[in-house]
């Protein structure tokens, strides 16, 4: 195993499957996950930026991947404090603020990430060194139309936006290339997954069986309850694995609802598009679950913030071959 990419502002203090220890307010991030926090005073009156890494990927030695929390930026409330999402209410120089300081203390260049205008559809856009700094900082020039994001460009960082939705991230190490994507339940039912992989294969030669995948946080089956028009979009009687990402949710009047784990549908849909089961690794955290720690647009009613996946490919990344299941 390589070891993981230096980052020289965050401390490491959590280790990955450990408990976030007493008093931290952290919860267990699970295996393959781990907590990074600024070091004490970095953040100077703020409070301390705090980010979930995902060792399961960096190991590879090739990418940089996280997942920001809602702690450590310059937002009031309802957005306190580290709202990353343009289009909430938010102040727009808080916001821009915000992102700076998840870029520069996760050792990424802004002037080289990119974001997209999310529609909660499954196009996928290829990103080259043309797109770098779009929709970094300035809502005007995200990238329009799109829920996936793929590149094999050292240096550039994919985000996507989530409070409830899950981000998938993508790392092939054989052809030096990765995707991130957007998959709340409709982007789930789509398949954005496969069509994520599809897209890296005809752009890159990606190979599914040769993929490293992550799921981020997200709302869990535990708190995240869905009508009948759900159930059938899935269309789980096709695809009886993603029959049990539902479970039945409280009797109520008229049509029936369900549970839905979405973390569980989407592991179901990489193994389907050939990702082996040992190459995934899927969050246990429960954005709803979390307030002190997460945003949620459906625990806060809509009037919440957004946190930032980020995937980028190191400029000296050296990868490491092929994954083995």
């Amino acid at each position: 195993m390589l070891p993981l990419p230096e980052v020289r502002v965050f401390e490491m203090r959590l280790g990955g499957g450990g408990s976030g220890g007493p008093g931290s307010g952290l919860p267990d991030p699970g295996p393959g996950f781990s907590w990074s926090v600024a070091p004490a005073g970095a953040a100077g009156d703020l409070t301390p930026l705090t980010v979930l890494r995902i060792p399961f990927l960096e190991e590879t030695g090739l990418v940089r991947a996280g997942f920001s929390s809602r702690l450590g930026g310059e937002s009031r409330e309802p957005w306190a404090s580290l709202n990353l999402g343009f289009f909430v209410g938010d102040d727009l120089p808080a916001v821009a603020a915000n992102r700076r300081r998840l870029f520069n203390g996760a050792g990424l260049d802004a002037g080289r990430a990119v974001g997209a205008l999310q529609v909660h559809g499954s196009h996928v856009t290829r990103i080259g060194t043309a797109e770098a700094g779009r929709g970094a900082l300035d809502p005007n020039s995200l990238v329009p139309d799109t829920d996936g994001l793929i590149t094999d460009a050292p240096g550039l960082t994919l985000t996507i936006g989530c409070a409830d939705c899950l981000a998938l991230y993508f790392v092939d190490p054989v052809h030096r290339a990765v995707g991130l994507s957007h998959a709340g339940w409709r982007g789930t039912a789509s398949d954005i997954a496969a069509r994520t992989l599809d897209a890296m294969g005809e752009s890159f030669g990606t190979v599914p069986s040769e993929v490293r995948a992550a799921v981020s946080p997200g709302i869990g089956g535990c708190c995240y309850e869905v009508d009948d028009a759900v159930w059938r979009a899935f269309q789980p009687e096709e695809t009886p694995l993603l029959a049990g990402a539902f479970r039945p949710a409280p009797t109520r009047e008229g049509q029936p609802h369900w549970m839905l784990d979405l973390g569980r549908a989407n592991r179901v849909r990489l193994e389907e598009a050939g990702v082996p089961s040992a190459n995934i690794l899927v969050s246990p955290l429960c954005t709803a679950c979390h307030p002190g720690v997460f945003f949620s647009h459906r625990r806060d009613q809509g009037r919440t913030g957004r946190m930032l996946a980020f995937l980028s490919i190191l400029e000296n990344g050296c990868g490491m071959g092929g994954l083995r299941p």
